[in-house]
C-alpha cells in the first residue's frame, strides 16, 4: 500500500481563494468609501450649526444679523471650509455655506451644505443642483 498524505493547498483552490477576496473587495471597499463620506458630512452640518448660534447671538445683541467675526474658517476636522455669510435683506438674512475640501471634496454629491437664516439646511452637488438628501433628517 502506497499511503500518500498530502498537505498543503492545490493551486485550484489558491486560486478560488484569491478569487473569492477580490470579489469581496471589490464590493466593500467602494461601499465602505460611501458610507466614509457620509459620515463625514456631519462635520460640515456640525460647523454649519455653531456657526449659525454664532449669527443668531449676534443679531440678539444688535437686532441684526453681520458677519459677526465670522471670516472664512475651517469645521473641526478640516473636511470642510465654511465661507464668510452672505447676508442680504439689510441684515435680515443670511446663508452660511460649506464646501467640501480634502478627502471630502471626492463627494461630489453633496458638495456644498447650506444652511440659511430660517434653518433651512440643503446642500449642492458639483453641478450645481439643491437638494436636502445630503442633509439628515
Amino acid at each position: 500500500m502506497n499511503k500518500h498524505n498530502k498537505k498543503g493547498f492545490t493551486l485550484i483552490e489558491l486560486i478560488i481563494t484569491v478569487a473569492i477576496l477580490g470579489i469581496l473587495a471589490a464590493i466593500a471597499i467602494p461601499f465602505y468609501d460611501r458610507q466614509s463620506m457620509k459620515q463625514r458630512r456631519s462635520d460640515g452640518i456640525i460647523a454649519l450649526t455653531t456657526a449659525q448660534g454664532e449669527m443668531e447671538s449676534y443679531r440678539s445683541d444688535n437686532g441684526i444679523y453681520a458677519t459677526a467675526g465670522l471670516e472664512t474658517t475651517v469645521s473641526l476636522r478640516t473636511y470642510y471650509t465654511i465661507a464668510a455669510p452672505t447676508i442680504t435683506n439689510a441684515g435680515e438674512n443670511y446663508t452660511l455655506i460649506a464646501t467640501a475640501g480634502g478627502v471630502q471634496a471626492a463627494d461630489t454629491n453633496c458638495r456644498q451644505l447650506i444652511v440659511n437664516d430660517l434653518g433651512e439646511f440643503s446642500s449642492k452637488d458639483a453641478s450645481g443642483t439643491v437638494s436636502t438628501k445630503c442633509i439628515p433628517k
